[in-house]
This record gives structure tokens, C-alpha cells and sequence, in this order.
């Protein structure tokens, strides 16, 4: 059982959970973050989980909230916990010192199976950093470490073991640190022995974060170090080919280049992937130069062999531009020679400017020419480093205000966007001239960048080109509905790329600006219609002068009003086929991978079968070997009984009621039934005689329980892979369908585009006031106005607002329980067609022609075998997304459908079974020929319906 209550503020009401703790056994993980419990709360769940002797927790996260000093309450807590048991312990940003550090570490360290491992935000100090290099050996599994901003001592964390905190523990060398994946020691001051961490961790490490400790602080201040650790640092990373460096520090240029680049290149190694983000201080000079020694020393590793770079990311690493030049307009000759003349010669960029006669404001000229060179120096990457698969450019760009409001509806920017980082628009030559010729890029963000419609539309082009992107995130880029259209018409040709999230923040600015523009229309309509009446006196006077500026505004307004609509309904019919068209691109490639998913899945299940295997043997023979010391137990227990009443008989007490219970149990051991009816015939006066032979008995029980959670723990592990093995036999099944489907035969979903379909306010139903010279005018006004005003003090229509994707879009035709991928064709080969026979007939429903199965969510009728295998395999081989029904012409119906005819001829079926053979069907009595005739018009008759 899982118990999740993060995110809700309860305060002190958190209190109320500590009977939960307290008493649970059946509790595996407990998750309260974000959840506002003080020192007090905590202490009081720590009391709780430390007087609970059955407690089975395994994931606590207890991040975000004020644990302070009840770390020492909590940690009595975790030494109750029986040993091996914890996986997951998460205490970020708790506000712990040192002494309740040291605490919670100790308590910890008798988990060796612990997982994960974060107390980022807390501060550990030197007798904190001394127990976790006392816990580390201890936790051989340990797979995720978060120490960020702890203010660790590395030498006594990770350094050789000294005298250890805990006088009866030692650490064994070496550190047991092999099977890490996830390290963050961001806020860590760079140094030696921190290295010496770096260096103890093994070949799966695949995230390093040194984020914020770059500034070399905490090395000699003559900077003797410095070369050495960035070096052994360099060497650290080329030795794992598929661990991200994340270096991010403040102020790069300065600090970080100076000393990071001529490591580089005398080591001559090459990090394959490097993480630089920032607030824009690397600038477009060290960006070239970071660039151009990356780009250099890619070409000598494909020389050499050496690893070569994988992925980079330079998110928001320079400034936002003062000026942009965009090429968009030229074509590619003209436009490669003047990105290469504004990158090559940024002195003389001034004469640049006047030759190619670009209208640039005072002053931005050198801002130009850098930006261009840092697109430049990009561009030389993409198409010399061939193996590069990752490159993340994003900006500080937003669309929307932190508050979800759009300062863009009413045609102002904020200043936080315009002094946010990001390349701008003259991205779009990377886009144009570079993107086209990688064929390695598989994913490529450039969020956050204000590329606007123009940088859309070259990516668009680009993505014409390229068949090499899978990933693509563009969100925040200030998108017009021409720059989706462009991606979404790229996309229809392109079926590469399959994960793209639509830009939310640029549509619901969009969507504000939209609104925005229909309730300015309102306004200026109720003014118009004032200003016409205006225009009329009495007897029939007309102010024509008036009554002809007033018609105008009206129309102004109805056709602002209209183009609102029209722009709101343009923008979701565009986000629509746009989201249809990535879902298409999904589905062919889940149908090109089917193969090898077939073969990764089908090797899964022999391998969950095997540890099925293994554990039910485990189980069996442990709990043979647990009866034979279980049972010897009992008869010792009931020998010290006896020996027990001799004694007692020999002082001169009464044990003749001994003596008959024993009769009348008339067995050689002793029970938990049996200890209870015991004690009930014990007299009174010699309960104290007996009470410590009554608490051993007890103890003896309770270990009995012990041992048979052992075994229990082993049947479950039994239980489970058997649902896994079951599982990916149904995975095995599915991609066996897809594998059989022609990818090029799928067409992008309909989706609905949410469009609200609602009559302008002020409209009035034909004759609603009267006709003719009947017209009852005042009351039409006054009835037109009522309307305005109510739209005025309304939000606009809900579809001028955007929740997202997921909300908004929803298939035409929506069929419950829909699985990952959608279901097959009617077209459906023969040895489908057979298995779906076969389920229509064992379940007793009238037989389908296979022309044109059901692929409607409706129920199987099931007999009692069917609904039982049916049941088994929804709750055991199919966990979520996948749907809970059978459902007609589905892989589901027919997998359901091999496992009891399987089961029915030859027990179990086998873990892996590609296809599902069924016994043939027996033969159908002929039918006389006027009974065959009528069943043909019946087929007939169907079909031309």
C-alpha cells in the first residue's frame, strides 16, 4: 500500500498520520511533500514508525517540509526498521543540521538495499559528511545520490576511511559506489578529494551535476590544482561515454573557460555530453570558443576513435540580442555571405551593415555580428560532428508572466521577457543551413528563444529535409499561427518525428491576445451603436455625418469581432492537425519498432519466468527448512513446560490442572491455540510462575512470524514476476500485430479543435421584437445593449482559453479504454480472423464477419472459463494504460482467447508464445439450401448498408 499526500497543506494536522505508522504493516511507501508539517508533526511520525516492530516501509519522502531537530525522533525511527528494508529515503530541503544529519545517516546504515539517497538543501558539515562516508560501503545498490548544496566535507565523505563516528562500525575499502547512476553535488566547492568521489563511482554513472562549485574556491589559491582536477575531471568523463557533465557555474567567461579550455587541450579528451546553463554570462565570445574546441577536438576523436561528443547543451548561455538580422528574405547564397561576413569580421561590421544596407539601431552593430558568429560556430558543429544526437539551445523566453497572464494581448512585452537570454531570431540560419545535412541529431530544443513565425517557418522547412529528429521542444517562442502552420506542413511529409510537444504558453498567448482583441470589439460595438442613435432627433431628424461614422465603427467592430473568431478557430484547427499529425508519427514508430520490440520483449518474459522459477524454489525450500525448525521449536517449548511443572510439583504447587490440559491436548508441542488454552486454566495465584515461560512461548511465536514473512516476501516476488512473464507474453503478442501493419498505410487521428460554436452577443431570433412597420425598435436597443454589457462583464467563450494538449484535444470518435497505440485495421490477416472466430464462439455471441469487425469498447459476453481467464489476465498481465475490457477484433480478446483454449488442452501455457494455436473449431452442421440463401441477402444486405 502506498500512501501520497504531497502537495496538500496539513500543518499540523500532519500529526494525525501518526497512528498510520504506528500501526500499519502493510505500508510501503509514505510520501508527504510540499505538505507544511513542522519539527513537531515529524517528531511525532518518527515516534510512531519507531514503536511499530512490523512496519514494511520502503519509500519515505519527507522533502520540503520544516524537519529541523526532529531528525533526531525520525532517525529512531528508521533504526527500527528491519534491516535491508528502506529503498528510499528523500529529506531534501528539511532544514537539518549536521547533529540530525549524522543521525538520520547512522540510522540508515543498516539498509544495504537502499536505493536512493537524496538530502539536497540540508547541511551535513564534517560529522554529517563522516556518517555518509560511514553509510556509503554499507549501500552496495545505491543507484541515486542527491548532496546539493550540503555544504560537504569530501575529505571525510569520500576519502580514505578514518576513524569512523560510530566506534563499532569501520568502513570497509573500497567504497561501494559501482552501481551509482544519478550524483548531484551542485554547491559543492570544487576539490581533490571531491574528485576522488567522481572517481570511485562506476561505469553507470549517468548524471554528474558539479553545477555552482566552479569558481575553485576551495582549491590553492596559486591555481596549481586547477589543471590537475579539470584534467582527472576530463578523463573521468571520456570514460563514460553516456554521463552528462553538467559544469554550470556563475559568471562561465570569467571563471570557467579560462581554465576549462586548456585542459581540454592538452588532454585532448573529449567529455561526450557537456551542460553549460546559465543567465546568459558565457556571451557569444565564449560560446565560440567553448564551440570551436569541441567542434576541433570532435574531428580528432572520429580520427583517433576516441569517444566523441553526444550531446551539449547551452541553454540560456548568452544574452538576449539587442538586434537581430534575419536572412529569411535572401536567398541562401546572399544569405551564407552575409552571416559569414557579420561572423568573420566583427570590427568592421560597420561597413557590413552599410553594404548589405541592414537598418540597425545605434549601437548594436558589434551585438549583431557576435550573435552571428555564435550561430556560425553552431552551424560548423551540427554538420562536422556526426555523432552529435543531443543539442539543447534554449532561452529564458516566455510567452506567459510567471502569474499565467500574457502582457502580449494588449501589444506590450514585459521587461523580464525582453532581458531574458536567448539566441533570438538569427537562429534560423542554423535551422536553414545546417539542421538539412545532420543525419545524427535526433533531438533538438530550442525553447525559450523568441524565435517568432520567421524562425518557425525555417524550422519548418528545415524538418522538410531532415529525417534524422525525433525530438523537438519549441515551446515559448513567441509562435504565430504561420509558424505552426510551417511545422504542421513540414510534419505532414516528415513521419520522423514522434515527440513533440505542442507550445502551450504560445498558444494561450495567442488565445489571450485573442480574447483580448473580442472583448475590445464588444466595446467598441456598444460604443458605435451608441454613437447611431445619437445621430437621430426628434421628428424624424437624422444627423447623417454622425449616423455614417457610427455605421462605420459598427462595422469596424463586427469585422474585429469576426477576426477574432476566425483567429481563435485558425489556431486550434492548426494546433489540432498539428497534434494529429505527431500522434501519426507516433504510431509508425511504435509499428517500426514492433520487431525489436517483439525480440526485447520476449527475452524480457523468459527472464521473468526464470526468476519466477527461481523464487517459487526459494520459497518452497526455505519454508521445508523453516516447518522442520518451526515445529522443533514447539516441541522444545512444550518439553520446557513439563520440565517446568516437575519443578514447580517438587516445591509443593498444584499442577494437577497441568496435567489435564496436557491430557486433553494430547499432542508433543505446543501452539498458538494451544498456549491460550493453557493459560486460561492456570490458576490465578500461579500466573507469576509461569509468566516467564508464557513471554518465551510469545517471543518464539512472533519469530515464527519472522520466518514466514520470509517466505511470503519470496511467494510474492514469486507472484510477481509471474504477472511480469504474463505481461510481456501480451507485449509480445501486441507487437506481433503492429509488426504485421504497413507503416506507410497510417494517416494522421481526427481530433476534435474544441472550437465553441456560439452566436455573436446582440444577435436577435427573426421576429423576436416584431416585423415591418411592428418592430418595437426601443426595446431591440435596449435589449442589444443588455447583451453587450453582459458579454462585457463576462471571461470570453471557453475555448478562447487553452488547458493544454491533453484537455483540449480529444479524438472525434472517442472509444473507451484505449490502449498505447490504436487498435488495428479492419483488414486483418487470416490467422487473426481464425482466433477471433474462435472467441466469438467459445464466448456463445453471434459470429462477426471479419470484413468488418467491432472495434467498439463493448464487453465480451463471457461463460464462466472466459470471464475467469479474462479477469486474471485484465488485473495481472495488463497493468495501466493498458485497458481493463476486452474488446472485439482486439490482440486483448484474442491473447484472452489463446490462454484458455491453451490452458483447456494443455495446462499452463509456456512464458513466451509468439502465437496463440487454438484447436480447430468443429465443423457446422449444413444448412438447408433456402437457410443458406437467406443468409446470403442477410450479408448481402449488410454490406450495402
Amino acid at each position: 500500500v502506498a500512501f501520497k499526500v504531497s502537495g496538500n497543506a496539513l500543518g499540523a494536522e500532519a500529526a494525525a498520520l501518526a497512528p498510520l505508522l504506528g500501526s500499519s504493516r502493510t505500508l510501503v511507501a509514505f510520501k508527504m511533500r510540499r505538505a507544511g508539517a513542522g519539527p513537531a508533526e515529524i517528531g511525532a511520525l518518527g515516534d510512531a514508525l519507531a514503536g511499530n516492530r512490523f512496519a514494511s516501509l520502503s519509500v519515505i519522502d519527507l522533502s520540503d517540509n520544516a524537519v529541523g531537530d526532529a531528525a533526531f525522533r525520525l532517525a529512531a525511527g528508521l533504526r527500527s526498521l528491519r534491516a535491508g528494508l528502506l529503498a528510499e529515503l528523500k529529506l531534501v530541503r528539511c532544514g537539518v543540521g549536521p547533529e540530525g544529519m549524522e543521525m538520520v545517516l547512522l540510522a540508515a546504515g543498516t539498509q544495504k538495499n537502499l536505493l536512493e539517497l537524496r538530502l539536497g538543501g540540508n547541511t551535513l558539515g564534517g560529522r554529517g559528511s563522516q556518517a555518509l562516508g560511514t553509510l556509503l560501503p554499507q549501500a552496495p545498490s545505491l543507484t541515486a545520490l542527491d548532496l546539493a548544496g550540503t555544504a560537504l566535507e569530501p575529505a571525510a565523505a569520500f576519502g580514505p576511511a578514518a576513524a569512523s563516528v560510530d566506534p563499532f562500525s569501520a568502513r570497509p575499502e573500497p567504497r561501494a559506489l559501482q552501481k551509482l547512476a544519478e550524483l548531484d553535488l551542485s554547491g559543492i566547492g570544487w576539490s581533490l578529494p571531491l574528485l576522488d568521489g567522481v572517481e570511485a563511482c562506476g561505469p553507470k554513472l549517468a548524471a554528474l551535476s558539479l553545477a555552482g562549485g566552479g569558481d575553485f574556491a576551495m582549491l590553492n589559491s596559486a591555481a596549481a590544482d586547477r589543471p590537475a582536477f579539470l584534467q582527472r575531471l576530463v578523463a573521468v568523463a571520456a570514460a563514460r561515454p553516456g554521463m552528462e557533465l553538467d559544469l554550470s557555474t556563475a559568471d562561465p567567461a570569467a571563471v570557467l573557460l579560462p581554465e576549462l579550455l586548456p585542459a581540454l587541450r592538452s588532454s585532448r579528451l573529449l567529455p561526450p555530453s557537456l551542460a553549460l546553463r546559465g543567465d546568459g554570462q558565457l556571451g557569444d565570445d565564449g560560446l565560440v570558443a567553448l564551440v570551436g574546441v569541441l567542434a576541433d577536438l570532435d574531428a580528432e576523436a572520429k580520427e583517433s576513435g576516441t569517444p566523441r561528443l553526444h550531446s551539449l547543451t547551452l541553454s540560456s548561455a548568452v544574452p538576449p540580442p539587442a538586434a537581430a538580422v534575419s536572412t529569411w528574405g535572401l536567398d541562401d547564397l546572399n544569405a551564407l555571405a552575409l552571416l559569414d561576413q557579420l561572423a568573420t569580421d566583427p570590427a568592421g561590421v560597420s561597413a557590413v551593415v552599410s553594404r548589405w544596407q541592414l537598418a540597425l539601431p545605434a549601437g548594436t552593430e558589434r551585438a549583431v555580428a557576435q550573435r552571428a558568429a555564435s550561430v556560425r560556430s553552431l552551424m560548423r558543429l551540427v554538420t562536422t560532428a556526426d555523432g552529435l544526437a543531443a543539442l539543447k539551445c534554449g532561452g529564458g523566453y516566455r510567452s506567459l508572466e510567471p502569474d499565467g497572464t500574457c502582457p502580449a494581448a494588449d501589444g506590450r512585452s514585459s521587461t523580464r521577457q525582453r532581458a531574458a537570454p536567448s539566441y533570438g531570431v538569427q537562429l534560423e540560419s542554423l535551422f536553414r543551413f545546417a539542421l538539412p545535412k545532420s543525419s545524427s541529431l535526433t533531438l533538438l530544443d530550442v525553447s525559450g528563444n523568441n524565435l517568432g513565425d520567421v524562425g518557425l517557418s525555417a524550422l519548418g522547412g528545415a524538418l522538410k529535409l531532415n529525417r534524422s529528429l525525433r525530438r523537438l521542444e519549441i515551446d515559448n517562442n513567441a509562435a504565430g499561427v504561420d509558424g505552426l502552420k510551417s511545422i504542421n506542413l513540414a510534419l505532414k511529409g516528415n513521419k520522423k518525428v514522434h515527440s513533440l510537444a505542442l507550445p502551450d504558453d504560445d498558444i494561450s498567448a495567442l488565445l489571450a491576445a485573442a480574447a483580448a482583441r473580442y472583448k475590445r470589439s464588444l466595446s467598441d460595438e456598444l460604443a458605435a451603436r451608441q454613437l447611431l442613435k445619437s445621430a437621430y432627433g426628434r421628428g424624424g431628424y437624422c444627423n447623417h455625418a454622425v449616423k455614417q461614422r457610427g455605421m462605420a465603427a459598427l462595422k469596424s467592430a463586427k469585422q474585429e469581432q469576426a477576426r477574432a473568431r476566425v483567429a481563435k478557430d485558425k489556431l486550434r484547427t492548426v494546433c489540432a492537425s498539428l497534434q494529429a499529425s505527431v500522434l501519426r508519427n507516433g504510431e509508425v514508430a511504435t509499428i517500426t519498432a514492433a520487431g525489436k520490440n517483439m525480440r526485447a520483449e520476449s527475452k524480457l518474459a523468459s527472464e521473468a519466468s526464470k526468476s519466477a522459477a527461481k523464487a517459487q524454489g526459494k520459497a518452497d525450500a526455505l519454508r521445508e527448512a523453516n516447518k522442520e525448525k518451526v515445529w522443533l521449536g514447539r516441541h522444545k517449548l512444550l518439553d520446557a513446560w513439563v520440565k517446568h511443572a516437575g519443578v514447580l510439583g517438587k516445591r509443593g504447587h498444584d499442577v494437577g490442572w497441568f496435567g489435564e490440559w496436557r491430557r486433553a491436548w494430547g499432542k508433543p508441542y505446543l501452539n498458538p491455540a494451544a498456549l491460550a488454552a493453557v493459560q486460561k486454566r492456570m490458576p490465578a495465584a500461579q500466573r507469576e510462575e509461569w509468566e516467564a515461560l508464557v513471554l518465551g512461548a510469545e517471543d518464539t511465536f512472533a519469530s515464527e512470524e519472522t520466518l514466514d514473512a520470509r517466505v511470503q516476501g519470496l511467494l510474492q516476488e514469486a507472484r510477481m514476476h509471474r504477472s511480469q512473464a504474463e505481461f510481456h507474453a501480451a507485449e509480445v503478442q501486441y507487437h506481433g500485430m503492429l509488426s504485421e501493419k504497413d507503416p506507410r498505410a497510417e494517416a494522421p487521428p481526427r481530433l476534435e479543435a474544441g472550437i465553441v460554436r456560439t452566436e455573436p452577443p446582440g444577435k436577435e431570433r427573426p421576429g423576436q421584437f416584431g416585423s415591418g412597420y411592428y418592430t418595437n425598435w426601443d426595446a431591440r436597443r435596449n435589449w442589444i445593449y443588455g447583451e453587450l454589457r453582459t458579454a462585457m462583464a463576462q471571461p470570453p467563450p471557453r475555448d478562447y482559453a487553452w488547458k493544454g494538449a491533453a484537455a483540449e484535444l480529444v479524438p472525434a470518435a472517442p472509444a473507451a479504454s484505449a490502449p498505447m497505440v490504436s487498435y488495428p485495421k479492419p483488414e486483418l490477416p487470416r490467422a487473426e480472423a481464425a482466433v477471433a472466430k474462435a472467441v466469438a464462439k467459445a464466448a456463445a455471441v453471434p459470429e462477426v464477419s471479419m470484413g468488418t469487425p467491432v472495434y467498439t469498447a463493448t464487453a465480451v459476453e463471457e461463460d464462466a472459463a472466459t470471464a475467469k481467464s479474462a479477469a486474471a489476465f485484465a488485473t495481472a498481465a495488463e497493468p495501466l494504460p493498458y485497458p481493463a475490457m476486452l474488446v472485439k477484433g482486439s490482440v486483448y480478446e484474442a491473447s484472452a482467447a489463446g490462454r484458455v483454449a491453451s490452458r483447456a488442452t494443455s495446462g499452463p501455457p509456456p512464458a513466451v508464445s509468439p502465437t496463440f494455436e487454438l484447436p480447430a473449431a468443429p465443423a457446422a452442421p449444413a444448412a438447408p439450401a433456402a437457410q443458406q440463401a437467406q443468409q446470403a441477402q442477410q450479408v448481402q444486405q449488410a454490406q450495402l448498408q
